[in-house]
């Protein structure tokens, strides 16, 4: 092989042609017509129950200059697998790309999978956000009542199919008449009915037939008494076995006769799992290799095609019981011409060796680039036996770059992806001062944040939650979104959800998923229009009650405080709220109301962020569930979280005499309510089941320390013709357990016991916070995402409770 030195230090040669010079001004012109926004979202865990709280913190990793100050409020929607229903939605003010604060569930949520959507009010020409994040989060319902329920299959002898639900009462063991039944299976329709006698009802499954095989449960809603039980069973449906797919990928995008080609290939299951397996390489009808994936379904190996031969894959050893395409699996057809590259490591740090092989070409142009800058350009010659090329990275930022390699009319023939500077990380060392705690005792914990072994400044948000409302499928972190799945959306899936550490899986997926063609032919196009964006307006009208509206009317909005603003109507009443003038405290709610109070007017609002949230919950795909793992997953928390609960039941009995008859606790027009502790609209204990209403006059403790008198409810007094919204939230702090609380009786069963959206490194490096553990035992996880200057950094440690 013949050597060929290339520097990225030369940024041009003397016989660059015409073409050449083209080609950054292209890619410049194509990266300005692209969106480029990139959003991400840090939850305080994965797995939820009934009225816990989803604690985020929102950031723009990447936006324009220009368009920064313009992604002002973040919207948040949660939406369930099976219903593709928004069960949950809420908006929050960003700032400089910064958002935070919190969502409550409510008490009444369908257990199973969901997605977490946000985005922020940057629209682009389809009407659809420019910058969308979601989340796949689980919900699982971890009840005390005062029945038990069951569901059972049964089947006749025509293979008829009923689900038989029995409900009695936990104590007596007697059949509970009357409980209020809901069934339903994906987004089927929902059957209402109620049980006998006996306890008992019977539904023909053949009623409820699942659209969607994407929540492959029936679920049961069971309803006696102000108690609330979910039941999920396995839809007994016959489905046909599962099928092995391959696909290959040839390094550089194409096998070219008689060049050395480095082939990646992924085997899974049809239904998205991977699996590993052993198969043998067939050239026309004879083995010349035996080659395997892991058990992440991933392998590669090498091969030189030749010219007019088939090169078949047989399979020798998979998964039992999963079946064979009836086709076959091959190669793509042999190329008498063309280009192939051989990149050895593509996770490199400051420099990159590459080999480039060539038949029927006698130059071709190199170009380094990332789709929105060219870094590098060069010529290579095509040589006999190949062209090894050292590529230097010192002005190539951190992340995927591309090589590509094309032709005199400026057409990819070939092209393979490298992640540069991926040694350049940031690190956060987290220590906690004790590896084990007890129950209600108090936990500092350390962080040191380095860059290449020195103290850097930076920010992150930070979470302590139990280490089981984890889970690794659904795990997302900082720099593992920005630097790979961001950019690489269908990238194989990795078991723990951190393959960003795992240097021989990105291997792997940069080679599975390194051909790029599609784009460069969008590039060279001459048709580019414009990026058109707009920002929705939350918009009303003014129902007259009585007459006509003659002149324009005054809109007041007052925000839950005393901070009070005025929008004027036209004169057909209509009117545009700012942004602005729709920011309320998160547990409060704005009140709108429009001329005299005698005329009876009344107020129509038009929020499009709702219309948006249903028009992204129908096109969001969510992942095949396995029911079987499901089921048992659910099975295994709610058996181990109910053993850390049982301090509730009594909370629950008490709070069915509440006024309200809530489960969870009451809460008055304005949204304030006094927790077991005497405290006024305690975070700590937000929609627990003792909290009780606030009374006028008298005093309370308040969030922070120090006490307060309650003046009372101002909504309350007289909401004649007042209209109330959500507004745009601004974000509250979470509240850890006071340590006055400590002392208590009180029952502390927090899954997440700590949950800070800002924590601040100062120049040394150096963060710390403090907390107490609560009532729950066993393992917790700390979860930490942040920014060092241009750097990302994710940590995570773990600290027990005894």
């Amino acid at each position: 092989m013949r050597y060929f030195l290339v520097s990225i230090l030369f940024l041009c040669m003397e016989n660059t042609i015409a073409q050449m010079d083209s080609i950054p001004l292209k890619m410049e012109y194509y990266a300005s017509f692209k969106n480029t926004d990139l959003l991400f979202v840090h939850t305080d865990k994965h797995i939820y129950t009934n009225n816990e709280f989803i604690w985020f913190s929102a950031w723009l990793l990447r936006c324009g200059n220009d368009s920064l100050p313009l992604h002002r409020v973040l919207s948040l929607a949660l939406v369930p697998a099976d219903t593709r229903i928004v069960r949950v939605q809420q908006k929050f003010v960003m700032t400089n790309g910064y958002s935070y604060g919190s969502i409550q569930l409510p008490d009444s949520i369908a257990p199973g999978e969901c997605k977490l959507l946000a985005y922020t009010n940057m629209m682009g020409a389809d009407s659809l956000p420019v910058a969308l994040f979601t989340q796949d989060v689980s919900i699982r319902s971890l009840r005390q009542s005062d029945f038990v329920a069951a569901a059972t299959i049964l089947e006749d002898t025509t293979a008829s199919k009923d689900l038989l639900i029995t409900v009695r009462d936990k104590v007596t063991g007697k059949p509970v008449q009357n409980a209020e039944l809901s069934l339903w299976s994906g987004n089927s329709k929902t059957i209402t009915a109620s049980t006998g006698k006996n306890g008992m009802y019977r539904q023909n499954l053949s009623a409820l037939k699942p659209i969607n095989i994407n929540s492959p449960m029936v679920i049961t809603k069971i309803k006696y008494q102000g108690d609330v039980e979910y039941l999920q069973h396995k839809w007994p449906w016959t489905t046909s076995a599962p099928q092995l797919e391959m696909r290959f990928y040839p390094e550089g995008g194409y096998l070219v006769s008689n060049l050395p080609g480095n082939i990646g290939w992924e085997s899974k299951s049809d239904q998205g799992e991977p699996v590993a397996i052993s198969a043998v390489v067939f050239e026309d009808q004879r083995p010349i290799d035996t080659i395997k994936t892991n058990e992440k379904g991933l392998g590669n190996f090498k091969i030189v095609p030749h010219a007019g031969a088939t090169y078949s894959i047989r399979p020798l050893a998979w998964p039992n019981g999963m079946k064979l395409k009836e086709e076959g699996y091959t190669l793509q057809t042999t190329l008498s011409k063309g280009m192939t590259i051989s990149v050895p490591q593509a996770i490199t740090g400051d420099s990159l060796w590459f080999n480039v092989y060539a038949t029927g070409y006698s130059q071709v142009t190199m170009v380094v680039h990332n789709f929105q800058t060219v870094f590098n350009q060069q010529i290579l010659p095509g040589k006999e036996g190949g062209v090894r090329v050292l590529l230097l990275l010192d002005d190539v930022p951190k992340g995927l770059t591309a090589i590509t390699l094309l032709d005199s009319n400026g057409g990819p023939l070939a092209e393979r992806i490298f992640f540069a500077h991926y040694n350049r990380r940031a690190k956060c060392a987290i220590t906690p001062d004790k590896k084990v705690y007890e129950k209600r005792q108090q936990v500092k914990v350390t962080f040191q944040l380095t860059n290449n072994q020195q103290p850097i400044a930076g920010f992150a948000s930070v979470a302590c939650a139990q280490a089981n409302r984890f889970d690794n499928s659904k795990h997302q972190d900082i720099e593992s979104f920005a630097y790979l799945h961001a950019a690489i959306q269908d990238a194989p899936a990795f078991s723990t959800g951190q393959g960003y550490n795992d240097v021989e899986y990105l291997e792997n997926v940069l080679l599975v998923r390194g051909w790029r063609r599609y784009a460069w032919q969008e590039l060279l196009a001459d048709n580019h229009q414009p990026p058109m964006y707009h920002t929705p307006f939350i918009s009303g009208k003014v129902i007259p009650g009585l007459g006509k509206i003659k002149k324009p009317l005054t809109v007041t909005i007052l925000n839950g405080n005393t901070s009070v603003s005025f929008v004027s109507t036209d004169s057909m009443g209509n009117f545009t709220c700012a942004y602005d003038q729709l920011l309320v405290e998160q547990d409060k709610r704005l009140w709108m109301n429009a001329g005299d109070k005698t005329l009876d007017n009344k107020l129509v609002l038009h929020d499009p962020f709702i219309d948006i949230n249903k028009r992204l919950a129908v096109k969001m795909h969510f992942n095949s569930v396995d029911a079987d793992r499901y089921l048992q997953y659910a099975l295994d928390l709610a058996e181990s979280d109910f053993q850390k609960v049982k301090q509730l039941t009594l909370v629950t009995v008490t709070a069915k005499k509440s006024k309200d008859e809530s489960m969870f606790g009451a809460t008055n027009a304005c949204g304030d309510y006094i927790c077991m502790g005497n405290r006024l609209n305690c975070y700590t204990h937000a929609g627990q089941s003792s909290n009780r209403l606030p009374e006028k006059g008298k005093t309370y403790f308040t969030n922070g320390g120090g006490t307060a008198v309650y003046w009372g409810c101002a909504f309350e007094e007289n909401n004649h013709g007042v209209f109330q919204y959500d507004g745009i939230k601004l974000g509250k702090e979470f509240y850890k357990i006071d340590p006055d609380e400590m002392t208590t009786g009180n029952p502390q069963n927090i899954s997440t016991l700590y949950w800070l959206p800002t924590l601040v490194f100062d120049k040394d490096g150096k963060g710390e916070i403090n907390f107490y553990t609560g009532d729950i035992t066993g393992r917790f996880r700390i979860v930490v995402n942040g920014l060092a200057g241009d750097k990302l950094f994710y940590a995570n440690g773990f600290i027990d409770v005894k």
